[in-house]
């Protein structure tokens, strides 16, 4: 690894877009939207309405901040398992594939955020509604490691 005195220190991401070094961002899964072949034809005002819903739910249990995803589209492959990742850009680390309130506080000793999507669902299914408990449940298992 270089030597860390030889560059300029890069400020950090994180802190400029959430003022602290530590973060849980909830992520919104959209449901089908228009054009896609999962669609299934619901009026564009209750697909805005479930993602205000969900923000909300994400807001009151006190994440940090919000990821917008067209999961209903199902527009990926998700990998069984993800090999290990370098950190050589000194880009922030967020870890977004299965975050649990068990392992979040651990996993934040290593990066710099978490995302975390149906853990935090009702029945732990990304087409269920957020659960305010379990935000605010995981977000109180990890303040610690926040460094608040």
């Amino acid at each position: 690894m270089p030597d860390a005195s030889v560059f300029r220190a890069k400020p950090s991401a994180v802190r400029n877009l959430f003022g602290r070094d530590k973060v849980v961002i909830g992520v919104i899964h959209l449901m089908a939207l228009p054009g896609s072949p999962a669609y299934d034809g619901e009026a564009m005002d209750a697909l805005i309405d479930h993602a205000v819903r969900e923000a909300r739910a994400y807001a009151a249990g006190g994440v940090h901040g919000l990821i917008v995803e067209n999961h209903g589209d199902i527009p990926f492959a998700k990998p069984d398992r993800l090999g290990p990742e370098t950190d050589a850009t000194r880009l922030p680390v967020l870890i977004g594939n299965g975050v649990t309130e068990a392992n979040a506080g651990q996993l934040l000793e290593v990066a710099d955020g978490l995302i975390v999507a149906s853990a935090l669902k009702e029945e732990g299914v990304w087409w269920t509604p957020v659960s305010e408990a379990k935000v605010a449940s995981l977000l109180r298992s990890v303040r610690p490691a926040l460094h608040d």
